[in-house]
């Protein structure tokens, strides 16, 4: 995705460079173009100029609305736990709801289904609880992030930036 973001901003900045050229060619007497071939030239620039701009704005846009869907969502998980175990039937159907939460009875077990993002950090929750530990996991848990030691960060970034590619669809 980044890859994708990179190419469109490179190609917008060549862009930018061929409309400079062409105006600086127009410019002076040995290099200048017709008028017509120059006007031609400059509106086909400069309609590629707003479409590589347009398609930078647009994965701004999207990754803007990705991160504040995805900040949105875990303001939501914050002490969720309590939240259900304290709330009356409507309170937790809600939260259910919210959650896309699907019980279903399947050979004699019960399963339990999330929508994403939430079915994507409870993965992340499972491999980080196995990477830490149980005691470490809950150390961590305890304190804002700012104050969680690099190497433990290191430990389990990959399992949570690994999804990032795909949860940006959200």
């Amino acid at each position: 995705m980044e890859a994708v973001l990179n190419n469109n901003q490179g190609s917008y900045k060549e862009t930018v460079k061929k409309i400079d050229t062409l105006v600086d060619r127009q410019l002076s007497e040995t290099t200048r173009l017709p008028e017509e071939i120059f006007t031609e030239k400059l509106k086909k620039l400069r309609t590629e100029q707003q479409r590589l701009k347009n398609l930078v704005d647009d994965f701004d846009a999207s990754a803007k609305q990705w991160t504040d869907d995805i900040v949105d969502e875990l303001n939501f998980t914050l002490k969720l736990k309590e939240r259900f175990a304290e709330s009356g039937r409507d309170k937790r159907l809600e939260i259910l709801h919210r959650i896309g939460q699907v019980i279903q009875l399947i050979d004699g077990e019960l399963d339990f289904r999330v929508r994403e993002p939430y079915s994507s950090f409870t993965e992340c929750m499972k491999e980080t609880q196995s990477i830490l530990g149980d005691i470490q996991l809950r150390k961590t848990l305890a304190k804002p992030l700012s104050e969680v030691e690099s190497d433990v960060i290191r430990s389990v970034e990959s399992c949570w930036s690994g999804r990032a590619e795909s949860n940006r669809r959200l």
